[in-house]
């Protein structure tokens, strides 16, 4: 299936493969660090005068939170792909908080999580920076963040939780004005996608769409509109374009990714 698409369908797909685990493994991270210590869990000490994070990741960490507040809801917003694999993998967590969740894709303990989920972190830095990655890294990055959310799916379902946690959600949202937006993982404070951009009539405005990639396109559809006029969009484009008439003014725009 791989071979089919061209180099940028490839290359979109691997990168929202790479964005849906951060999303999960930043669920189930969160969910476990703050049940165990606290909501401010970076900044607890855990065994012999040990903190999670050791001092390059809390370098990284504190970087990133000084310089994007807004987007850090959660201690673990803040953290990327490297400081995720190093948390989920580091031995004093796993044995006590992550085995029990990936056990299910991961039979033969911390050191297969470490290996699997460094073939997905690998190539993520090209994916950002527009440089090239083989193919046998794209079915890797396909294959392995499956698995992973696969054994947090399963995790959810023994505890009775699989239809609070498994429904397609946006993973990001990005627009024509150059805005990129990470929706917060909630199931009961709604998220605002703000472009501080006034727009007239006449003008257009584009909108894409990354959902979970770990749901097929069939198990769910977009919907755009405003008031009680929606407008249902192939769920393998994940674009909207708007041009803004005076019908518009005033009213209230929403999209829907409905299962």
């Amino acid at each position: 299936m791989l071979y089919s698409l061209t180099k940028e369908e490839l290359r979109s797909l691997c990168k929202n493969s790479i964005e849906t685990f951060e999303v999960w493994a930043r669920r189930i991270i969160h969910e476990k660090l703050s049940s165990k210590y606290g909501e401010q869990y970076f900044d607890v000490t855990i065994e012999n005068d040990e903190k999670i994070l050791n001092k390059e990741h809390y370098k990284l960490y504190d970087n990133v939170k000084q310089a994007n507040p807004s987007r850090c809801h959660r201690p673990v917003d803040a953290l990327f792909i490297e400081t995720l694999v190093y948390v989920l993998c580091k031995e004093i967590l796993y044995r006590k908080l992550f085995k029990e969740v990936l056990d299910y894709s991961y039979p033969q303990g911390c050191n297969q999580v470490r290996w699997f989920l460094n073939k997905i972190q690998e190539p993520r830095n090209p994916l950002s920076h527009a440089n090239p990655i083989s193919m046998r890294q794209a079915e890797q990055i396909v294959c392995y963040t499956n698995d992973f959310v696969d054994a947090v799916k399963q995790y959810y379902k023994n505890k009775g939780e699989d239809k609070m946690w498994n429904v397609p959600q946006f993973v990001k949202i990005s627009d024509s004005l150059g805005n990129e937006f990470y929706p917060r993982e909630s199931t009961d404070l709604p998220e605002f996608f703000h472009t501080n951009h006034n727009f007239y009539v006449g003008e257009s405005y584009t909108i894409w769409f990354e959902v979970d990639s770990s749901f097929s396109d069939k198990e769910y559809a977009i919907k755009v509109g405003h008031g009680i006029n929606m407008q249902t969009i192939q769920s393998n484009t994940k674009k909207f374009t708007k041009t803004f008439t005076d019908s518009d003014v005033a009213n209230l725009a929403f999209i829907q990714c409905q299962r």
